[in-house]
């Protein structure tokens, strides 16, 4: 496929998308800031790029691939801000390290800012990797919230190493106003009567200064909801998948998706919790707002019953169910091949699974037009291919990741 030549004819730098004018004429292109070079300075109206058409999980026409014609070339990717945010992330290190070490402020205190600058990168991974693949975005006043108790050194390095809620100005604004207060916060703990008040909070909560691991234990479980809330595991289904020597593709998925965490407290508790309860139902509408859930329903037991279908051409690498519960991957690679793969599960989750009494059985079918050059399919189509599928058939978590290598 060639590349198209065009002018961004518009472009919404706060919201991070535009719209192309192809130099051949016709209608208007959308492009959103994760399809453009990252090599690149930031695009704006009258910039003449080259991209490449795609479309989206709707069907519509959209610009991928998208870099200026010439030039436009910044020196480093987001080098800048990045120094500064390792200027930050350190310099903050050692502050809290003088204070502690002044005994100006207890090793709980380190201890909880470390964490939350974990905690906060790691949300900020998931978020954008949500951003990527239309999965369910965490709220901008989560991450907010993380700053301002005290995760912000992490959030600053999450968004000038990841590229992410970098340039939203509105969002930059509320940031740094939680910096600011989090470091009035610090500094009011400092004071007599901030650190009376701190020595009184730790005295009522029985946490000396060798008891840091029970802080640790604490969030655990808060660690624990944040980075597992989207975790699926697929257990009864049936997938149907079909690549066109077009880089076309069309994947749909029938069956049973299981919460992993829900089913985890329900293995270690012998029940689930009201709370717990009334997550999962909500969960049924949360589902149904991804672009490729079809139909959706909550059947108990943490099982939700699930019709998910996607379909577009491979410009690039595509994860269905995307996210957590990453299913099947689709790769394009060079010399017009593709590579399509499995989940790949490891011993560990493999023993986790098990325990909580989750077993998978699955049925997976291929077609395609291209030549299959490699694969560990059950079973193959007949007659040279014109009659049946590649078929996987998956009875447990160990079995083998599915794999296929295609020559368009």
């Amino acid at each position: 496929m060639n590349p198209q030549n065009g002018t961004i004819s518009n472009w919404n730098e706060e919201k991070g998308f535009g719209f192309i004018t192809p130099k051949s004429g016709g209608k208007t292109l959308f492009a959103h800031i994760n399809d453009y070079s990252r090599t690149h300075k930031d695009p704006y109206a009258g910039l003449e790029i080259e991209y490449f058409i795609s479309t989206d999980q709707k069907g519509r026409k959209c610009a991928v691939d998208v870099r200026p014609l010439r030039g436009h070339k910044k020196p480093s990717p987001s080098s800048r801000q990045r120094i500064l945010s390792i200027f930050l992330f350190c310099g903050f290190a050692i502050v809290l390290y003088t204070l502690f070490n002044s005994k100006l402020i207890p090793l709980e205190l380190v201890g909880l800012y470390a964490t939350l600058c974990v905690i906060a990168f790691i949300m900020y991974a998931k978020d954008k990797s949500a951003a990527e693949w239309g999965k369910w975005r965490t709220a901008e006043s989560t991450l907010h919230i993380l700053s301002l108790l005290g995760g912000w050194p992490g959030a600053a390095l999450a968004q000038s190493f990841l590229r992410h809620k970098s340039k939203k100005l509105s969002f930059r604004v509320t940031y740094w106003i939680t910096v600011f207060v989090n470091c009035g916060a610090l500094y009011w703990l400092i004071t007599p009567e901030g650190s009376l008040w701190l020595k009184n909070i730790l005295k009522k909560t029985n946490m000396e200064v060798w008891q840091l691991n029970k802080i640790i234990k604490l969030l655990l479980p808060v660690c624990t909801i944040l980075l597992l809330t989207s975790c699926y595991v697929p257990e009864t289904f049936t997938s149907n998948i079909e690549i066109s020597k077009n880089n076309d593709y069309k994947i749909d998925y029938n069956g049973i998706l299981t919460h992993a965490l829900a089913k985890a407290e329900f293995v270690q508790t012998g029940k689930f919790s009201k709370k717990t309860e009334d997550a999962l139902e909500k969960e049924e509408k949360k589902l149904l707002k991804e672009k490729i859930i079809k139909k959706c329903k909550y059947i108990g037991n943490a099982q939700f019953n699930i019709y998910a279908q996607s379909e577009g051409k491979l410009i690039k690498s595509f994860r269905f169910l995307g996210g957590d519960s990453t299913f099947v991957t689709i790769t394009p690679l060079p010399k017009n091949q593709i590579e399509v793969t499995g989940k790949k599960i490891s011993n560990k989750e493999i023993n986790e699974l098990k325990s909580m009494g989750i077993k998978i059985d699955g049925t997976i079918n291929l077609k395609t037009q291209g030549k299959v050059l490699k694969h560990n399919a059950s079973s193959e189509p007949k007659f040279g291919g014109f009659l049946g599928a590649y078929t996987w058939k998956i009875k447990s978590p160990s079995d083998p990741a599915p794999y296929m290598l295609i020559q368009l």
